[in-house]
């Protein structure tokens, strides 16, 4: 499971949990959803689903993951990831299916989706997913800052930037996360640990949500 690993790696290092099996679904539940749709999933998308599948603190923090028995097929699309208000739609192409790692594409709106490509490939997708989730309600203590401007010039030589797609940026340093929406006043900042909300707190001036 490569893509499997780059999950478990991203999650067990942000959440401070050691991932078990009960996180993840069953290899005949994922095989059984195959039989019922007539496809086979792309090796990245069953991969988090065997890793995290089960996994609702993360996959349901912001936007939200399908369950198996949620996953359809739109039309010619394969969706698996709603928007958090259902305003859009994730998914792959069937055409694709065979691949291991297919590009995604988001559909607007989700009653009659016209779609357009992510121009990232799932497995970079659920990634980038991971740290939206973490950061926009996954991980258990949040804060803001008011001043973005100030905060991504502190923030610039020593945290690692770990997503940048749409607009949305988001900084990682150790388990902290540090996310801005391009023309946004505001910073989110997310943590799973006490003491690390206290360091952002006390050198970047966050404010607890």
């Amino acid at each position: 499971m490569v893509f499997g690993t780059l999950y478990r790696e991203r999650v067990e290092s942000l959440f401070g949990i050691q991932l078990t099996p009960e996180y993840g679904v069953a290899e005949e539940k994922i095989i059984a959803t195959e039989q019922r749709l007539q496809v086979q999933l792309p090796t990245a998308l069953r991969d988090y689903y065997k890793v995290l599948g089960q996994f609702e603190q993360l996959n349901t923090a912001h936007n939200y993951l399908l369950t198996l028995d949620q996953l359809e097929l739109t039309g010619q699309m394969l969706r698996f990831m709603d928007e958090n208000q259902v305003v859009c739609t994730w998914a792959v192409s069937q055409d694709e299916l065979i691949m291991e790692d297919p590009s995604v594409y988001q559909g607007n709106p989700v009653d009659n989706p016209e779609w357009f490509s992510e121009e990232l490939k799932l497995s970079e997708f659920l990634i980038l997913s991971i740290y939206l989730q973490a950061a926009w309600g996954g991980l258990d203590i949040n804060g803001t800052h008011l001043d973005s401007p100030a905060i991504l010039a502190a923030i610039a030589p020593t945290w690692t930037q770990v997503v940048n797609h749409n607009g949305l940026r988001i900084w990682r340093q150790k388990n902290m996360l540090i996310s801005h929406l391009a023309g946004d006043d505001i910073c989110i900042c997310a943590t799973q640990d006490e003491q690390d909300f206290k360091f952002l707190e006390q050198t970047l001036g966050f404010t607890m949500q």
